[in-house]
């Protein structure tokens, strides 16, 4: 990996390499991969990506644009490698307006905050992924916090919206495809909220209900209840909805506990 990074740190448009993941936090297993984010002040030709990957893989699929610009392959020992191309500029502009402006999605709303903050630097031209750094290790920002909890919470389960109210529906058909898609955008806001009443940066995806329950603000119950959702998710209707019903009613008792309006929120479980 030192030849890739001096290779990447030599070229004119790379200002910063970044170590995301499990290899930047020493967490990694046999299946990791390597996830490393180039941070650049302009575009990267790919025959220029080539010659300096060529040598170093053992098979590379080059300017993948699912989410971002990636090069996608295996080193030579077969580990698997994601480089991730980023315009810095556009990096650090993403990461003030989070910060300042608290602007909240529907889960995963601080991940690239956390990829860095997390990361580990390999290089860093001007420090300016530094003083980002810096930014995100100050206290979590309370208008963030904010944002992040009460748009998420009404998702949950009133609203003619919420991801509970289409789960339901989607039992109702029998449809799994809507079953698994509605659960996934549901538990993508649980964990929105978990994170952001915990004032931490959400990790991710993988992983997530070991990671999370080290937290010190959680639910009543929070792992085993996660736990029984999945467990029944597929076998039994009735207590899947019912455990789900018990996460979110659990999880606002949290919310309203940290002082937040949940007027919104109109049944009782």
């Amino acid at each position: 990996m030192k030849n890739l990074f001096e290779e990447f740190a030599n070229h004119d448009s790379v200002a910063g390499i970044v170590i995301g993941g499990s290899r930047a936090t020493g967490t990694f297993d046999e299946l990791s991969d390597w996830d490393i984010y180039i941070y650049t002040t302009s575009p990267i030709e790919e025959a220029e990506r080539k010659a300096i990957l060529e040598p170093l893989v053992s098979y590379m699929e080059y300017g993948n644009t699912f989410w971002e610009l990636e090069d996608d392959g295996r080193l030579l020992d077969g580990t698997t490698i994601e480089l991730i191309y980023r315009d810095l500029d556009d990096f650090e502009a993403g990461i003030h307006k989070l910060l300042e402006q608290a602007l909240a999605g529907t889960g995963y709303t601080t991940c690239n905050a956390h990829h860095l903050q997390h990361g580990l630097i390999e290089y860093d031209a001007t420090k300016r992924l530094e003083k980002l750094k810096h930014k995100l290790n100050a206290p979590y920002p309370q208008a963030l916090k904010d944002a992040v909890i009460l748009k998420n919470s009404a998702l949950l389960k009133d609203l003619i919206p919420s991801f509970y109210y289409q789960l339901e529906k989607a039992y109702k058909r029998n449809d799994s495809f809507s079953i698994n898609h509605r659960m996934t955008e549901l538990m993508a806001s649980y964990f929105d909220i978990i994170y952001a009443i915990n004032e931490a940066y959400h990790p991710g995806e993988k992983g997530l209900i070991a990671h999370s329950s080290k937290l010190a603000k959680l639910p009543e119950g929070h792992t085993e209840t996660l736990e029984a959702v999945f467990e029944f998710m597929f076998q039994n209707s009735v207590a899947c909805l019912y455990y789900t019903r018990k996460l979110i009613a659990r999880l606002e008792k949290l919310i309203l506990a940290e002082g937040y309006d949940l007027s919104f929120a109109r049944s009782e479980f």
